[in-house]
């Protein structure tokens, strides 16, 4: 088993809210736990029979799991480094327009890869333990 490690949680889908939370990943006998830092937020426990999918996002220190009945999948993300600013990832604009020629460029596209490159950095030192986790919990999951 994995040592547990800190991590951002992001519930990925059209009715999810675009919220990152900070907390603690453990992988535990009968289920994926992720517990927040802040208290306003409820303990998430993935039951290891209901995971389908598990993988890392390539390029980036990001664990995809995919889990839930047939009725209703969801997709949690846990990112192993703080994920950039998430109105950014979800094309929401954060900065003021810029005036002159800046004005011709795309700041969301500036944005967006600022963000991929802050990933791609980030991975390089994530990479091994995030491969270690993507292998336990897939382990995990498939004798449950």
């Amino acid at each position: 088993m994995p040592i547990p490690v800190t991590a951002w949680a992001v519930e990925l889908g059209p009715q999810a809210a675009p919220d990152d939370v900070k907390g603690t990943l453990t992988l535990e006998d009968d289920a994926l736990s992720f517990s927040p830092a802040e208290q306003p937020h409820p303990l998430v426990r993935i039951p290891l029979a209901s995971i389908s999918k598990v993988r890392r996002l390539h390029g980036t220190p990001v664990l995809l799991v995919i889990h839930g009945s047939e009725t209703a999948v969801r997709r949690t993300a846990f990112y192993f480094v703080q994920p950039p600013p998430l109105g950014v990832l979800m094309g929401q604009q954060t900065r003021q327009r810029p005036a002159g020629l800046a004005a011709l460029r795309n700041p969301k596209r500036r944005a967006r890869r600022d963000n991929v490159g802050y990933l791609g950095m980030t991975n390089r030192e994530k990479k091994a333990l995030l491969t270690e986790w993507v292998r336990a919990v897939r382990t995990a999951a498939g004798t449950a």
